[in-house]
């Protein structure tokens, strides 16, 4: 504490009487609040969709100030294009993408930071292939059909 915040402190000039300050004990009390962590209220959900079908990825982030958001997919930072879009708003942000493809199947984490920390969420969206036709009506399995992978299923057309 300086001399003119001492004198400012009591009121009185006492710049003639440096002694002035030798009478008296000082305590500083400081007080910290901390501002509530971040945090997920909604976190993300893994989900499966058909290809060419649209995939909605949501989570709810509190915290103050309010948290700045980032989204990752396997690692790179994802950014809008004419498929994938980004809306964040004030503790909600959701990421959407039309037309899902094999290569949309992925890990997608939600980063939330701010001064009183950092949180991160993390979800799993498979895309799988719908149902393909693969034979006509009244007649067996087309010539040639070759499946690879899992999850096909096979029936024959009526």
């Amino acid at each position: 504490m300086t001399l003119s915040q001492t004198q400012t402190l009591f009121g009185n000039n006492h710049s003639s009487n440096l002694n002035f300050c030798r009478n008296y004990t000082f305590f500083l009390c400081v007080y910290a609040q901390s501002e509530p962590p971040v945090e997920f209220t909604k976190p993300l959900e893994d989900q499966t969709v058909e290809e060419e079908a649209t995939a909605t990825l949501e989570c709810e982030v509190t915290g103050k100030p309010e948290p700045r958001v980032k989204w990752t997919k396997a690692d790179l930072v994802l950014k809008p294009d004419d498929r994938v879009s980004i809306d964040t708003k004030p503790g909600h942000s959701t990421v959407t993408i039309a037309k899902t493809k094999r290569d949309d199947s992925s890990t997608y984490i939600i980063e939330a930071t701010n001064s009183s920390g950092r949180a991160t969420a993390t979800g799993q969206l498979s895309s799988s292939e719908g149902t393909k036709v693969l034979c006509e009506r009244g007649r067996g399995p087309r010539e040639g059909v070759h499946l690879e992978g899992e999850g096909h299923q096979l029936s024959w057309c009526q």
